[in-house]
């Protein structure tokens, strides 16, 4: 992350702009509301969901190895996680659904939050 080409500047910006995206694409990574299949799909039948959800985690997993004598990227991770941590924690608020997709929905917030946590610590 940290090793732009356009320097520590150029490496901020480019944080910057991918978290405020993953902060707004978070609805397409947890999916619809009360729905239990996925029917976000691409022309070509991939699951729209389940692309976002795998990047999603890779983006965290990346925001958690940014060196910490870079304070800037530091902090602008930690933000993005503890954002993300938070939307976890108010989705799963949402009550009124239940069944087996309000189940998946339940757990796969969880995870979500638990690796927001863990990532959260290591920085």
């Amino acid at each position: 992350v940290a090793h732009s080409v356009r320097g520590e500047l150029g490496a901020k910006m480019l944080v910057s702009a991918s978290t405020a995206v993953l902060l707004d694409s978070f609805t397409l990574v947890i999916g619809p509301i009360g729905v239990p299949v996925s029917i976000l799909r691409e022309d070509n039948g991939e699951d729209v969901t389940n692309i976002c959800r795998e990047k999603m985690f890779r983006m965290i997993s990346v925001l958690s190895t940014i060196n910490p004598k870079n304070k800037d990227l530091k902090n602008e991770a930690s933000i993005t996680l503890s954002k993300i941590a938070a939307l976890c924690k108010s989705e799963n608020a949402v009550g009124g659904v239940s069944g087996v997709a309000a189940s998946k929905r339940k757990i796969l917030l969880k995870e979500i939050w638990d690796t927001c946590v863990q990532a959260n610590t290591a920085l």
